[in-house]
């Protein structure tokens, strides 16, 4: 049998603080897991729905490669009205980078309805 060549690969270091993370929680101490950013509690009820509905439509797929226009504007919205920041929900290099990163903060109820 062939080993793949991935399992070769060194851990990042974000795992060796993880581990060490782990050994203190263990031992008893205080700790508070922020290493990899997972969170303590689970999605919340209308974002599990959401998620089982987009499922369920079969509406998988890719998108275009800056994101869905709609969800680029309600993104844009919501910085206008939440931080009172102007984001362009346009296709320029200037913008893209928070329309990559925003989805991730951004609770999916705000982004589907």
């Amino acid at each position: 049998m062939k080993i793949s060549k991935r399992g070769r690969i060194d851990p990042f270091i974000v795992m060796d603080v993880m581990r060490e993370a782990n050994a203190l929680d263990a031992a008893g101490g205080d700790v508070v897991h922020l290493e990899v950013g997972q969170p303590g509690t689970p999605a919340p009820k209308k974002v599990r729905d959401v998620a089982v509905a987009a499922l369920e439509s079969n509406r998988l797929g890719y998108t275009d490669a800056l994101g869905i226009p709609t969800l680029r504007q309600a993104i844009a919205a919501h910085y206008a009205g939440f931080y009172g920041v102007s984001v362009e929900p346009g296709t320029g290099r200037s913008d893209h980078r928070v329309f990559r990163c925003v989805p991730s903060r951004v609770p999916v109820g705000l982004r589907c309805g």
